[in-house]
């Protein structure tokens, strides 16, 4: 079911969704002259977010391409969610 919403679902905070994945998109941009811009959460100035966090997910997205948004979503959010919830689900009914 986790893992569905995610697929189907539609981005639910665009604010917080799109801020962390312009940072994906910095870190796993290819090409120099093609990078997005760098969000200013992110500027040395204010570093009010951490490269730590998206880091994991830029790796991701480098190696999938086209479809990284979708992949990262399923993967590293949905998928870990599912099992959580899953194993929370045995132990409360052992």
């Amino acid at each position: 079911l986790r893992l569905l919403n995610a697929y189907l679902a539609g981005v639910a905070d665009c604010d917080e969704t799109y801020n962390y994945w312009e940072a994906v998109c910095v870190l796993a941009a290819p090409h120099p002259v093609r990078r997005p811009l760098q969000t200013w959460e992110y500027a040395p100035e204010f570093a009010l977010r951490s490269w730590a966090y998206v880091l994991p997910y830029s790796t991701i997205a480098r190696f999938v391409g086209d479809g990284a948004f979708l992949a990262v979503r399923l993967c590293c959010v949905a998928l870990p969610f599912a099992l959580a919830e899953a194993s929370l689900e045995r132990g409360a009914h052992a």
